[in-house]
């Protein structure tokens, strides 16, 4: 039941990111898009930042971590940067 609630809860957050993630920037990105190449490729970079925090919290479900002190962690701006060199490709070369 508790690993119910544990996936529950992060299908949550990962569904709260990506809403907010694309309400904030898909319609930004396409009225971008058409006035300015360059804000295009800024608003597109945002966008992929959005989906790198989701990429970090999906995998913080998958290797079983602690969810909530990521979650908090994956507010801060470039924070799966972080997890990449520190976490993830630490255990890249322990495999």
């Amino acid at each position: 039941m508790a690993k119910l609630r544990q996936i529950a809860r992060a299908a949550g957050i990962i569904v709260l990111i990506i809403f907010i993630g694309w309400t904030l920037m898909v319609p930004d990105l396409i009225r971008v898009a058409i006035v300015s190449p360059l804000g295009a490729f800024v608003a597109s970079g945002l966008f992929l930042v959005e989906m790198g925090t989701v990429w970090m919290l999906y995998d913080v479900i998958r290797q079983k971590r602690p969810l909530i002190p990521m979650a908090i962690i994956a507010c801060i701006p470039l924070a799966f940067v972080w997890y990449y060199f520190a976490k993830y490709r630490s255990m890249a070369s322990h495999d």
